[in-house]
């Protein structure tokens, strides 16, 4: 080709024709520049095509990053639901020392607030798709957002951790401190003789600094982390909902919760009446509306119903998980563990055990 193109620019040469040479030189150019604009765009299309597979890579990474965080977000929520469980009990005086003797459970509550399940989220793939934030095509804009949000709830979630290792640390260094038979919990050649034991039961009822301990360390469980690891865990699923339609191109993908968390909805759905009450007077002292539980692909499901600005209850078209922990145990949007129980003549009752005599019951008023 090179050499058809050298012998018609001699032939204009020999014959002295410059002004068809001049012609000829012309789309000799016009045609290197197309054909430098042509492999040009082939570059950019193979390089839009390996950033786009790359992209679909690293978004497959982070779905399967935010699938495995939902899993450790529900193995803490099941830990501190025990831990809630047993920190009321205390708190609202439903619990004696002849309860913890009888169940053999000293060890259990001696290291009720001493020690902690931390589970760190994994943020590989997060931090890979952050480092490319602005590399991230138009129709994922709203996406940039979300990335933002991980990003910072993941440090807020460190920061809680740290907040119940300083509880657990001065608690430690408090016993330590203070109390003169603490080493004897250590001795494990052999059984607590009585009087420790007597001492230890002692402590955990009648220690004011304990029961402090107790309110502080239940207080940032219900305000903060598990305030924070549900509000993670909603936002993963639709993010890993809205990844999966994404690279698939479609609109319909639901997230389907793993096996093991899948129970039988049927005895929690239905209508609720829920009222406060205080002692064993059974008084309504304030109406709070109907709520309606349904199920929508295996997770339990109300419409809001608080309105903080107005201070009233109101029926609004979204929707807010209940997080169902096991056959018997959820936990509202507003971060209470809830129980099924039989109350009165209702058939089921969802229960939130306060403090101070004052419990929240949701009454089932219809399926």
């Amino acid at each position: 080709m090179l050499r058809f193109f050298r012998k018609i620019r001699q032939r204009f040469f020999i014959n002295r024709k410059f002004g068809q040479y001049v012609l000829y030189a012309t789309g000799e150019i016009v045609l290197i520049v197309i054909g430098i604009m042509i492999a040009l765009q082939l570059d950019n299309y193979n390089e839009e095509r390996k950033r786009t597979a790359e992209l679909f890579a690293n978004l497959r990474e982070l779905k399967s990053e935010l699938e495995s965080n939902i899993s450790k977000a529900h193995g803490i929520l099941v830990f501190y639901n025990n831990r809630d469980s047993l920190i009321r009990q205390h708190l609202c005086n439903t619990i004696s020392r002849e309860d913890i003797t009888s169940a053999g459970d000293l060890g259990r509550q001696w290291a009720l607030i001493t020690s902690s399940f931390i589970a760190p989220f994994d943020r590989v793939a997060l931090d890979k798709v952050n480092s490319d934030l602005e590399d991230l095509p138009e129709e994922l804009e709203s996406f940039k957002n979300a990335l933002r949000f991980f990003d910072a709830k993941y440090e807020e979630i460190e920061k809680d951790y740290e907040g119940y290792g300083e509880i657990s640390k001065g608690e430690e260094k408090y016993r330590a401190e203070k109390l003169s038979w603490y080493r004897e919990m250590w001795r494990w050649d052999r059984p607590f003789d009585q009087d420790t034991y007597s001492k230890v039961l002692d402590y955990l009822f009648d220690d004011p600094h304990y029961q402090n301990q107790l309110y502080t360390y239940w207080n940032f469980l219900n305000m903060a982390l598990v305030d924070d690891i549900l509000t993670l865990r909603q936002e993963s699923i639709f993010w890993v909902e809205y990844i999966s339609n994404y690279l698939n191109q479609s609109k319909n993908t639901s997230y389907q919760l793993p096996e093991e968390w899948r129970f039988d909805l049927s005895g929690l759905l239905g209508t609720y009446q829920v009222s406060e009450r205080v002692g064993d007077e059974g008084k309504d002292i304030r109406d709070m509306g109907k709520y309606v539980l349904f199920e929508d692909n295996g997770r339990l499901l109300s419409y809001t119903r608080f309105d903080p600005a107005q201070r009233k209850n109101f029926q609004s078209d979204q929707k807010v998980e209940w997080v169902v922990l096991n056959s018997k145990t959820v936990i509202s949007p507003s971060g209470w563990f809830m129980h099924l129980v039989q109350r009165d003549s209702s058939p089921a009752a969802l229960e939130y055990a306060g403090c101070n005599n004052r419990n929240l019951y949701f009454h089932k008023v219809s399926d």
